[in-house]
């Protein structure tokens, strides 16, 4: 094998990884709103077998965003 067809086995590899990921999460039931983002990156994983560094972002935020406590944004009352 050479250089191009090491690299696209890698690929290949990280978009299975990915996949794993999403089916887990969208099994889970946690994160039922995400659930669109998920199925599209999804879609688009398994139809183009690549994946984006931007789409790997958006699942780790989905990830995170299920752990953390809900807050309110845009106001914040200052101590006197």
């Amino acid at each position: 094998m050479d250089v191009i067809d090491d690299f696209l086995k890698q690929k290949e590899n990280d978009c299975e990884h990915w996949i794993e990921v999403i089916s887990t999460m969208v099994n889970s039931g946690d994160f039922d709103w995400a659930d669109n983002t998920l199925e599209g990156i999804y879609e688009h994983i398994d139809f183009y077998k690549t994946i984006t560094d931007k789409q790997i972002t958006a699942i780790s935020n989905i990830r995170n965003g299920a752990r953390l406590k809900p807050t309110y944004y845009g106001y914040k009352k200052k101590r006197k």
